[in-house]
């Protein structure tokens, strides 16, 4: 049987693992289709298992090597308020993943400034991933941008599709921003398994099943 510590080991390295997948696909997702999420929030969850890893062995050589009796009695809470930081992500994934009309009116002010900087790689990209013409309607701010020699109905025309991008490019708005919410939530509880953990890293592969 796997002692106490060493199961705690093992649920904080599948928390990590779980975390750091599903930040990486919200993060590939919403830099593919220029989501009006900010990067930073899947890029830190994928961080965060990774630098909690690194500094887990550094704060316990740090912890042996103070002799000072108030840094050490500090130590703990200082480690309590490293939760905080993926408690923080959790809710403002949650501020992107809930409908209201400060989403929508960023969703369609990013959709407005591709559009007026002609960036042709980033709407070409969300049309041809998605299957669809412009943002309200087929006509509304669509690639290829229309111009003297191009028609508002080239889109359509050209690529055959038959809806607008705007709803289904805020449904994955949506989807990318419950995956960041999801990773901050079990990065939250892996930062709580790894606060009661008593095996040392060092001995996870001395622990006997």
């Amino acid at each position: 049987m796997p002692s106490r510590s060493c199961t705690i080991v093992l649920s904080v390295f599948g928390l990590a693992t779980a975390a750091i997948v599903l930040s990486a696909v919200a993060w590939a997702k919403a830099s593919d289709l220029s989501l009006p999420i900010p990067l930073a929030l899947p890029a830190l969850n994928v961080l965060l298992p990774i630098l909690t890893a690194l500094a887990t062995p550094l704060s316990r050589r740090f912890a042996t090597s103070v002799k000072k009796h108030a840094l050490r009695l500090a130590l703990p809470y200082m480690a309590y308020f490293s939760t905080l930081a993926p408690f923080t992500l959790f809710i403002l994934s949650l501020v992107y993943a809930l409908p209201s009309d400060l989403r929508a009116c960023a969703a369609d002010r990013q959709w407005l400034r591709m559009f007026d900087n002609k960036n042709e790689r980033s709407v070409r990209t969300i049309q041809t991933r998605l299957q669809c013409c412009g943002y309200n309607s087929m006509h509304d701010r669509a690639w290829p941008f229309p111009s003297r020699n191009v028609d508002v109905r080239t889109c359509e025309r050209t690529m055959g599709y038959t809806v607008a991008c705007g709803e289904m490019w805020r449904h994955w708005e949506v989807f990318v921003a419950a995956l960041t919410a999801a990773a901050s939530f079990l990065n939250c509880l892996m930062t709580v398994r790894r606060l009661g953990n008593k095996c040392p890293a060092a001995r996870l592969t001395r622990c006997r099943y």
